[in-house]
């Protein structure tokens, strides 16, 4: 495609939407997240517009026993915070978002989207991203 040929339109992600992500094993070290599993975007739409989102990957905890066993900067997202956009899946599961798995991913990662968290979800998110930034 030339620089002067139109581009194709591209989707606005916003801020606290849900998109199912693959990082492949051979892209990551040690204890990085890999594998097909969600990320909540909690980059700004303008740094979403530049090619890049910034995302954190989400888990689940199947024993809710353990749930206080988490560390601080692993967030809980109710199921209940969770809209999923119709005809998407997601385990019937609260999540947990992995804040020191925080990642910039390229927009070409994105796979598709599962639906978006709640403000109050989000804002706890970023929270505790500001926990392991140590951002005051």
């Amino acid at each position: 495609m030339t620089p002067d040929a139109p581009q194709p339109p591209q989707v606005q992600v916003n801020p606290g939407e849900v998109y199912w992500i693959n990082i492949p094993k051979t892209h990551t070290v040690g204890h990085e997240q890999y594998d097909m599993r969600p990320y909540v975007i909690v980059s700004n739409i303008d740094i979403n517009r530049r090619g890049t989102v910034v995302g954190v990957p989400f888990t689940s905890v199947k024993d809710p026993s353990k749930m206080s066993l988490l560390p601080p900067f692993w967030i809980t997202v109710p199921q209940k915070e969770l809209a999923v956009d119709w005809g998407a899946t997601l385990g019937r599961v609260d999540s947990v978002a992995k804040c020191d798995q925080v990642r910039v991913l390229d927009r070409d990662r994105l796979g598709t989207k599962i639906g978006a968290v709640s403000r109050t979800a989000l804002e706890a998110i970023r929270l505790g991203i500001g926990f392991v930034l140590d951002i005051q």
